[in-house]
């Protein structure tokens, strides 16, 4: 009987010591769960840089990074753009620009599928970085269908045959579509956002500025070789306000007669809502229309800045040369947009 007992009571002691074991073995488990869910985040997938879509770049960059983002304008046309956004804090939101090609498009070698733009873009692009400026770079023309086809480029239009991708009615669309896609990222301030164009993009650049409470028509027309043609009105700005600052390089701002004479700054209206700063060189043959232009603008403004700077021996597209005097004016341009957006944006 004694021995009976004994064996129950060696038994039930390691009983108790398996259980005891077994409990604290459940209870590490638990706490090693609870500690892994609070301290490791889960890995995510990883993305090809060059794939990424808009939704990507709503996430705060720790280093400088450039995406690829869509988005559609107010006309329902899908864009694609390159988004450069410079490394940020948590919490903290920048100034940034959209940025609008001429008329041979935004991509070297009219290449898309290698998805890099021209020299003058990317030293753009970087200029805004290093400043802490992001920078939206939107393509006008890959989307954009002519018979079926992408618009390649969109050189020496002229009315109606200009009507799909006019600088002034039609491609203000894309510039207003960039403004609202930036104002949707967390990390932009909405009202610090400015506008620059080149050539053509230059001259979109000036109409999407054209305050529309202040400069009307019943109808809005353009005049080419004796002809007068119908169409549509300037784009207005958005209700919770429009481009903060803006720089034309180079525009052609005669816009067949879309906003008056292109030979006389008293014969029409044109009032900007914001500083616009007008760079051109002095042997470029769009200058004489573009000086009306402002002529007009300072003829009929409304206390807003308006500037326009010529370069000596300076011919179109100089942002795009290396060197003789384009170079010189490239070199002086840029400097001037730096003080201008530094006051201004």
């Amino acid at each position: 009987m004694k021995t009976n007992k004994s064996v129950r009571s060696m038994f039930n002691t390691i009983l108790q010591k398996v259980l005891l074991i077994a409990i604290l073995g459940i209870s590490l488990f638990v706490i090693s769960c609870q500690e892994s869910n609070t301290v490791v985040a889960p890995t995510s997938p990883k993305t090809n840089a060059s794939a990424r879509l808009a939704t990507d770049a709503i996430a705060v960059a720790t280093n400088d990074t450039v995406y690829n983002v869509t988005f559609q304008n107010a006309k329902g046309l899908t864009l694609t753009a390159k988004l450069y956004v410079p490394a940020l804090q948590p919490g903290e939101q920048i100034p940034a620009m959209v940025v609008m090609h001429g008329c041979g498009g935004m991509w070297s070698n009219d290449n898309v599928a290698a998805n890099k733009m021209k020299t003058n873009f990317n030293e753009w692009a970087t200029d805004f970085t290093t400043k802490k400026i992001a920078s939206l770079f939107i393509d006008s023309y890959t989307n954009r269908l002519e018979n079926g086809q992408p618009i390649v480029e969109f050189c020496g239009r002229t009315p109606l045959n200009d009507s799909i991708c006019s600088p002034v009615y039609e491609r203000t669309y894309d510039a207003y579509a960039g403004l609202a896609y930036l104002r949707s990222l967390p990390y932009i301030q909405g009202s610090r956002i400015g506008l620059m164009g080149f050539s053509h993009g230059g001259s979109t650049t000036m109409a999407a500025l054209v305050n529309t409470t202040l400069v009307t028509k019943s109808q809005w027309t353009v005049w080419y070789q004796n002809k007068t043609y119908n169409v549509a009105a300037p784009v207005a700005r958005p209700a919770q306000g429009g481009f903060k600052t803006a720089v034309a390089y180079y525009p052609g701002g005669g816009f067949f007669s879309y906003f008056g004479s292109v030979s006389d700054a008293t014969k029409g209206k044109y009032v900007n809502y914001a500083p616009l700063l007008i760079l051109i060189g002095k042997n470029d043959d769009l200058l004489a229309a573009t000086q009306v232009q402002y002529d007009r603008a300072k003829l009929n403004g409304a206390g807003t800045s308006i500037e326009l700077v010529t370069y000596e021996n300076a011919n179109h597209s100089f942002d795009e040369k290396t060197t003789g005097d384009d170079a010189v004016a490239k070199a002086a341009a840029r400097t001037k947009v730096s003080s201008w957006l530094a006051a201004t944006l």
